[in-house]
């Protein structure tokens, strides 16, 4: 790992290709001080992480660098880790936050939550991946009035067919 100071309280180490690290170091270092002239104090480090993750997600997995930011802000001390993948279950996780949203807020979306993994070798459906869980208490909703209207039925046609018998 190798370590780059990207302001005076901020540092950047990375591992992966050295030249994919270097300039994704020397993007944010630029970035971060195009901040601090706009804002004339340092940004905090999460706004340095997010720059990362904005780069490195613009890029889709072709630069090959896997950094750790570090540094002391108006916050506190932090570090993070920041990479170019994440893992299946992080993924998972985040997809079905993303459907149980649109789930809440659209009526007509279903309940359940179900997942595709799309893989090299093959497709894999889980289903369900959670079940919604929509079971509410005994005078949740108030009921405002209560009617029953019995409905009349005319009978207009019977047709009785006999069945074989084995």
């Amino acid at each position: 790992m190798s370590g780059n100071i990207v302001c005076s309280v901020y540092s950047c180490c990375g591992a992966g290709t050295a030249a994919d690290t270097e300039k994704t170091t020397d993007m944010l270092r630029s970035n971060i001080t195009l901040q601090i002239l706009s804002m004339g104090r340092n940004p905090r480090l999460i706004m340095a992480c997010r720059i990362l993750q904005d780069f490195l997600y613009r890029h889709r997995g072709q630069i090959s660098a896997m950094l750790l930011l570090g540094g002391v802000d108006c916050t506190g001390p932090h570090i993070f880790t920041v990479g170019p993948y994440g893992s299946e279950d992080e993924a998972k996780q985040l997809v079905r936050d993303a459907i149980t949203a649109g789930i809440t807020n659209d009526l007509g979306s279903g309940s359940n939550v179900d997942l595709c993994v799309i893989r090299r070798d093959g497709v894999e459906y889980i289903r369900p991946f959670e079940l919604g869980k929509y079971k509410y208490n005994k005078g949740t909703t108030s009921v405002v009035s209560e009617q029953t209207t019995k409905l009349q039925v005319d009978l207009v046609e019977e047709t009785v067919q006999q069945m074989e018998v084995m």
